[in-house]
């Protein structure tokens, strides 16, 4: 079993930086212009190719051995993939959920 982690980096005005040490990320990608290209939920693994991702606004959970670990609610934003590290900038996220599903 892959023991890699990576590091999820939640940047927002409203509530600062938060880190999780996690081993899946997953968040919401928004529909492309005219809807030509379809949005939809996105999961990110240890060892993703570098990426630049619009997040739209959705819930973004972190998972640690396949139990979610973290759980927040966040506006529009990016998201910048790194092979260990998956860093969301937003203007706004909620406070984690209290439902970890």
């Amino acid at each position: 079993m892959d023991e890699r982690t990576i590091t999820l980096i939640l940047t927002a005005p409203d509530s600062g930086e938060t880190k999780i040490t996690c081993d899946s990320v997953r968040f919401t990608v928004p529909d492309g212009e005219r809807n030509r290209n379809t949005g939809g939920s996105v999961g990110i693994r240890p060892g993703h190719t570098d990426a630049l991702m619009a997040v739209a606004p959705c819930t973004v959970r972190a998972f640690l051995k396949g139990r979610p670990v973290f759980s927040c609610a966040v506006g529009p934003g990016l998201a910048m993939i790194a092979p260990d590290t998956v860093s969301i900038l937003t203007g706004n996220c909620g406070l984690p959920d209290e439902e970890k599903a």
